[in-house]
């Protein structure tokens, strides 16, 4: 038949070029398994792709428990802000406090100050001390770092 002789065709072809249909079919199998045990993503043809065909309580457990990883993930990384916001605030707060002039801060409080003032648009924090005061100086009247509100709601 026309059909047998295409496969043959093709799998003489493959196996000239070094392609290992089986090789590809296992390697395919793992990476839709890891995809799957990295809760990335979740759909019937990557659970299919991986051999393990299953619908019902089983899909929905799995895919709640994804659910809540990436929840808690991202409710991580929200924490993880707003700490570093806090200890910033902190500095600032502790070097305003100081009785010193902007002249007179030392590279530490001038850095803190610098990235107090910074917005997303800026340069890379310089690392001198006259190019720290003159980036202080020119940015020191703009609105102050706004805090991180959560995106998620904490319970």
């Amino acid at each position: 038949m026309l059909t047998d002789s295409i496969v043959e065709h093709r799998n003489r072809e493959s196996a000239r070029n070094g392609v290992n249909a089986t090789e590809q079919i296992r390697k395919r199998k793992a990476t839709a398994q890891t995809a799957i045990d990295n809760h990335k993503k979740l759909s019937s043809g990557l659970l299919f792709t991986s051999g393990t065909c299953r619908s019902g309580p089983e899909m929905i457990d799995k895919a709640i428990e994804s659910k809540q990883i990436t929840t808690n993930v991202q409710t991580a990384k929200e924490l993880a802000a707003q700490k570093r916001y806090d200890a910033l605030l902190h500095r600032v707060e502790t070097v305003r406090a100081s009785p010193k002039e902007k002249e007179a801060f030392n590279i530490s409080d001038l850095r803190t100050l610098v990235l107090w003032y910074k917005h997303d648009g800026d340069g890379a924090i310089p690392n001198k001390r006259q190019e720290l005061l003159e980036r202080y100086v020119a940015t020191c009247m703009r609105q102050e770092l706004a805090r991180p509100f959560p995106l998620t709601v904490l319970v």
